[in-house]
């Protein structure tokens, strides 16, 4: 939800941006609150076409722009403690 340039590359104009749930406090949402919300805002591109785990998910994460999430602290968090153990 951080990388709107990535969501409209997998899902095209169907994506309904105004179904996302805004970047602020993203990391204070529950996961399902995260799933509903990608689900809602991809209904509309098709059968087989929307959100869902598994490969969609992944082609999400292909296209994503790691510098979107620099600003969440959990990725920081993981950055950091990746960088301590390899």
């Amino acid at each position: 939800m951080v990388d709107h340039e990535a969501l409209h590359r997998v899902f095209g104009s169907c994506l309904r941006e105004g179904n996302l749930i805004p970047v602020d406090n993203l990391e204070k949402r529950s996961r399902q609150e995260l799933l509903e919300a990608l689900k809602s805002a991809t209904n509309n591109c098709g059968r087989n076409k929307g959100y869902d785990k598994g490969k969609r998910s992944f082609q999400i994460l292909a296209e994503l722009n790691t510098r979107s999430l620099e600003n969440l602290s959990y990725f920081c968090r993981f950055k950091e403690t990746l960088s301590i153990h390899l």
